[in-house]
């Protein structure tokens, strides 16, 4: 499951607990913002989520218009 702009990882937390057998990747720009995730992730004792730094939007940009050709 891709979580993309995790924050501090609020929604991170609450997708994990509901979603014990996935595999999380929660990406977000911030460097700040993906310590205070991890850490919060680490004290709920969550071991399911894996963290990246980036941006999302301008890397998969090209993906998401070649996939939206002919919707109006």
């Amino acid at each position: 499951m891709l979580e993309a702009g995790c924050g501090i990882g609020a929604q991170t937390v609450i997708l994990a607990k509901n979603s014990p057998g996935a595999r999380i990747t929660s990406v977000d720009i911030s460097e700040d913002s993906l310590k205070r995730a991890q850490e919060k992730v680490r004290q709920e004792g969550i071991t399911n989520v894996t963290f990246r730094q980036g941006g999302y939007v301008a890397r998969y940009r090209s993906a998401m218009k070649a996939s939206m050709r002919g919707w109006r």
